[in-house]
């Protein structure tokens, strides 16, 4: 999002306590708002499960209509496939 033209995102929250990361993100679409927030909580050694909320807004559309943005909650289970290898990409809190 921080490519496309007019719009300003900001993360509103973001912290971590045990095993479980907090968010919430802020992003304004030619002045329309729409706001984010979910956790993401490890599961286990090599997963992690993400659930979602975002609240939608009024995108403006290049015709000058508008479109509306559903709400939307979203659920991602994510799992390691393969052996870890150095050079991944490690998350730690």
């Amino acid at each position: 999002m921080s490519k496309i033209p007019n719009v300003d995102r900001k993360t509103t929250s973001f912290s971590s306590k045990g095993d479980v990361t907090s968010y919430s993100i802020e992003c304004k679409l030619g002045g329309s708002l729409m706001t984010s927030s979910g956790t993401v909580p490890v599961t286990g050694p090599d997963s992690f499960t993400t659930k979602g909320r975002t609240h939608g807004g009024m995108l403006p559309m290049p015709n000058g209509k508008t479109m509306a943005m559903p709400d939307t909650d979203n659920t991602t289970v994510s799992q390691r496939l393969g052996d870890w290898k150095p050079g991944d990409r490690e998350v730690t809190h």
